[in-house]
This record gives structure tokens, C-alpha cells and sequence, in this order.
């Protein structure tokens, strides 16, 4: 199954689309079929790769999720990956976001934009994480500057 020009619904800290976090690697190919490639990152988590979209699995479970070009991350009805300015458009839920290596994290609605920074960056992505999943990284991140 591709997931080419796929459309995810992002629920905080609940859902993207229908993968739910805690969902096993079988639920998920159950939705999105099988992955193109699947890894294991430094941590040792399994990572599945399908076009548009990255799952990482912590403990069995899903734990994150990546969305890229040519997927569409809605959130509130707008694609996240469409707008010029997401970070700007997601202070109104997260006033207080952060920085951390690259990534503008909003802690409270579960959601990391990397590429924005850049005019015409290619590698732009909407990451969504389940909740507790950035709290190791707390005394890491910075808050976020324009």
C-alpha cells in the first residue's frame, strides 16, 4: 500500500491519521501496509520507513511519527507542511515552544517542526510524539527565538 499524497490527521498526543501511539508494528502495517525499509536507530528502537511517513517503535510500541512531502499533516484542518509559517500558526495552541537541535518543539500538543527556518528547504517534516517521549531531552531544550 502507498501512502503516496496521503492525508494524516494529527490528534495531540492521541493519533496521526489512524495510528494511535502504543499501536504494534502489526496494527500499524494493518493501516499503512508494509514498510519500504525498516532499521533499528542508535537507541535500538525499531524505525519504519513508507513514502511520506517514519514510524519509530519504543518498547513495541509506537512511540513517534514523521511526516514529509508528499504526505499532508492536518492539523485543525490546515497542512502543517503546507504553510510557509507552521510555527507561527501552532503558537496559538503552544505559546511557549522550544529549540533543540534544529527542531521547534511544542511540548504542549505533542508536535517538533524541522526545515522551516530555511526558505525552500526540501527536508521539511512535521514530527507528532507521544506523550513522555521528549522529556528526557527537558534540560536540552532551549526556549524558541525568532
Amino acid at each position: 500500500m502507498s501512502t503516496v499524497a496521503a492525508v494524516f490527521q494529527i490528534a495531540p498526543y492521541a493519533s496521526v491519521g489512524d495510528i494511535r501511539f502504543g499501536m504494534s508494528e502489526q496494527e500499524v502495517e494493518r493501516v499503512l501496509g508494509p514498510p519500504i525499509h525498516r532499521d533499528r536507530n542508535r537507541k535500538g528502537e525499531i524505525e519504519e520507513y513508507r513514502e511520506g511517513i517514519k514510524v519509530y517503535y519504543a518498547d513495541g510500541a509506537v512511540a513517534e511519527l514523521v511526516l514529509m512531502a508528499p504526505a499532508r499533516a492536518l492539523y485543525k484542518g490546515t497542512d502543517l507542511l503546507g504553510l510557509e509559517a507552521p510555527v507561527a500558526f501552532l503558537t496559538s495552541d503552544d505559546p511557549r515552544p522550544f529549540e533543540y537541535m534544529g527542531a521547534t518543539v511544542f511540548l504542549d500538543i505533542g508536535l517538533a517542526l524541522t526545515g522551516f527556518a530555511e526558505p525552500d528547504d526540501p527536508d521539511t517534516s512535521v514530527t507528532a510524539f507521544a506523550r513522555g517521549r521528549w522529556d528526557h531531552l527537558r534540560s536540552k531544550l532551549r526556549p524558541f527565538r525568532v
